[in-house]
């Protein structure tokens, strides 16, 4: 949304709307945080629909090996949902603004692709067993978010765990929204084709 826009030289006519820079990255946040947030209730629906359509798989050991035991309730679904909103911001505006530095769509791509390799490697961590979610890694960006799925998919979390960790996840995505409104707000670096 930012360097396809580059590319195709339609950044500048969206610039010259009487939208200010911030509606505008608000509006691309948002577009993304939609996408996302559905993606992942409808991940959520899935799974839960493969766990009740064919629950003996997971009683047997068989393809889910157990998952159709999980908290498959409504508060559990709910706060799901609830904990995927802010990490959804946090990813939306980190990629917008790393992506309105690209010249182009395929640059975009090179710079994105290091910093998922990086989201990938912290999200692990919280699989490992022994690990729980404690106020030093609620302040850990994606280390907190995995962290607190898998506690909360187990029905062994804290409320001090998940408010940490969702306001942590918020305060991140302030501080990088106000970096990508700085960088729009830069038209030596908004413009460089």
């Amino acid at each position: 949304m930012t360097a396809g826009e580059k590319e195709h030289r339609t950044l500048e006519m969206l610039l010259s709307s009487p939208a200010s820079r911030e509606e505008i990255v608000l509006s691309k946040v948002l577009a993304t945080i939609t996408a996302t947030v559905v993606t992942a209730i409808l991940t959520m629906v899935s799974f839960g629909v493969s766990f009740y359509v064919n629950p003996r798989e997971g009683k047997n050991g068989g393809l889910f090996g157990g998952m159709s035991e999980l908290p498959w309730d409504a508060t559990t679904l709910l706060l799901i949902v609830v904990s995927i909103v802010p990490m959804a911001v946090l990813a939306a505006v980190v990629i917008i603004a790393i992506a309105t530095l690209a010249k182009s769509f395929k640059e975009a791509q090179s710079y994105l692709t290091p910093l998922i390799i990086l989201a990938i490697f912290p999200a692990m961590v919280s699989f490992l067993p022994g690990i729980q979610l404690n106020v030093g890694l609620a302040l850990i960006p994606v280390i907190n978010f995995s962290q607190l799925i898998k506690e909360l998919l187990l029905g062994e979390w804290s409320w001090l765990g998940f408010s940490v960790t969702l306001l942590s996840n918020l305060v991140y995505a302030v501080v990088a929204f106000a970096a990508a409104v700085m960088i729009f707000k830069n038209e030596r670096l908004l413009l460089r084709t």
